[in-house]
């Protein structure tokens, strides 16, 4: 299960609740030990992480971590921004803001 934050906002999820009814949406909102960022599909439908609040030099978002277009693929991949640790593998540290 994903975890609420500690002011009470987030959604407790199943893993695989997440997979199956809101990864395949994207643009979600996630925290991660108190950093904030978007999962979105971009550049040709790649997933990637990337920060909303800031914007990069082309006057996008800017990406923490460009995956790949395969979905499940990316679920499972390392990620830099959740210590190495796939989505998968962080899920239960993970709060789901909004979806």
């Amino acid at each position: 299960m994903s975890k609420p934050a500690d002011d009470g906002w987030g959604t407790s999820m199943s893993w695989d609740e997440f997979v199956y009814d809101c990864l395949p949406c994207a643009d979600l909102w996630l925290s991660y030990k108190g950093r904030m960022f978007m999962i979105q599909t971009i550049r040709d439908g790649y997933w990637a992480l990337v920060d909303s609040t800031r914007y990069g030099e082309d006057g996008n978002y800017l990406v923490l971590f460009l995956g790949t277009k395969d979905m499940n693929e990316f679920a499972e991949t390392p990620i830099p921004l959740l210590d190495n640790r796939s989505l998968h593998e962080a899920w239960p540290d993970i709060v789901l803001i909004s979806a």
